[in-house]
């Protein structure tokens, strides 16, 4: 079953000065506001049929990649 979150490890602080970083931060409040997000998402995903194999992504990780790769307009590749 495909967790909906997981605890990370905190990563080193950031630098401020990367351009990016007050609209990253603004999402990131976003979705932390709206958790019902990861919900719906899962449920998108559906579920595996057996419980075997690696764990995958997060669900939370699923969907902040997703933001990601449609601001940077990166492909699937």
């Amino acid at each position: 079953m495909r967790k909906t979150h997981k605890k990370q490890l905190p990563l080193p602080e950031a630098s401020t000065i990367h351009p990016k970083v007050k609209e990253l931060e603004k999402i990131s409040g976003i979705l932390c506001a709206n958790i019902n997000i990861y919900e719906l998402v899962a449920q998108d995903l559906g579920q595996a049929e057996h419980n075997v194999g690696a764990n995958g992504m997060t669900v939370e990780q699923i969907v902040r990649a997703a933001i990601i790769k449609q601001m940077e307009g990166f492909s699937y590749e």
